[in-house]
């Protein structure tokens, strides 16, 4: 189960929009973060009731209930991954749980899991050095705020 941090947290760095828009990777993207271009986009707006062929061209936006939807099963499979991967993601403190599964619905599970110090970092209960990962790699400097504020977050005491 997620938390409403965690929520807020992803929704702050995805942002929110009914109408589709194109994200830094160039991907026809609507809602919070929901990537048109994957392969299940098709199936996933069929199932709250949207037409996907209509909003990837912008003749129809995402009502909130379908954003939240959408938004609570992203969340749901971050979750489940963060758990599958981070060995200790249960003995985590929450806000550090927080950042790893912000990372993952930002990253993906394959992205995510190519992040090996990170997770043995985190399986090792060493924040400074889980900090350290997230800092000297690409995806913080792609990231921006995101990345600022997820380190934040990991280096803070626990």
């Amino acid at each position: 189960m997620v938390d409403q941090f965690t929520r807020d947290l992803i929704q702050r760095h995805e942002g929110r929009r009914a109408h589709v828009y194109m994200d830094t990777a160039n991907h026809p993207t609507v809602g919070v973060g929901f990537n048109l271009d994957r392969a299940d986009a098709r199936t996933k707006l069929t199932a709250v009731g949207a037409d996907y062929d209509a909003v990837r061209a912008g003749n129809a936006d995402l009502t909130n209930t379908q954003i939240d939807r959408l938004f609570t099963d992203d969340l749901s499979a971050a979750d489940t991954n963060s758990r599958q991967v981070v060995s200790t993601f249960d003995a985590l403190p929450a806000r550090k749980k927080s950042v790893v599964t912000d990372m993952m619905f930002n990253l993906g599970r394959a992205k995510f899991s190519q992040f090996v110090n990170l997770i043995n970092a985190l399986e090792q209960h060493n924040y400074a050095s889980a900090a350290d990962e997230m800092e000297n790699s690409a995806w913080y400097t792609q990231v921006g705020g995101r990345g600022t504020e997820d380190v934040a977050i990991m280096r803070e005491p626990v």
